[in-house]
């Protein structure tokens, strides 16, 4: 990956978390956590990998998300300097999900021992 490709996919996670924590109300005990973002090299699309806790609300916080998402790119459009903003594509991290199925897993070790 680039060193201009980095730079752009840290400056849009910084930028997205800014605009959810300013602009986005979850739900009380939910956590949305941006964990990585991954910008194509065309800078057209970005996809923005994210955590929700608990599980049972991922469904439709992700839907919110993706609802806001034409406004967080207008956002981006008067905040970053480039040309062109890429369109912003919410996705569930896998990583995170197979995470907590493994962290579930130990926990019902521990309660069978």
């Amino acid at each position: 990956m680039s060193r201009r490709l980095e730079q752009m996919n840290s400056l849009l996670r910084e930028r997205i978390s800014q605009f959810l924590l300013f602009n986005f109300e979850s739900p009380p005990g939910v956590l949305v956590t941006i964990t990585r973002v991954e910008t194509t090299p065309d800078l057209h699309e970005a996809k923005v990998y994210v955590s929700i806790l608990p599980k049972n609300t991922r469904g439709s916080i992700l839907e919110s998300l993706r609802k806001m998402a034409p406004e967080i790119r207008r956002s981006l459009y008067h905040d970053l300097e480039t040309h062109s903003v890429p369109i912003i594509v919410f996705l569930i991290d896998e990583a995170d999900v197979r995470a907590a199925g493994v962290e579930e897993l130990l926990d019902s070790l521990r309660d069978t021992s």
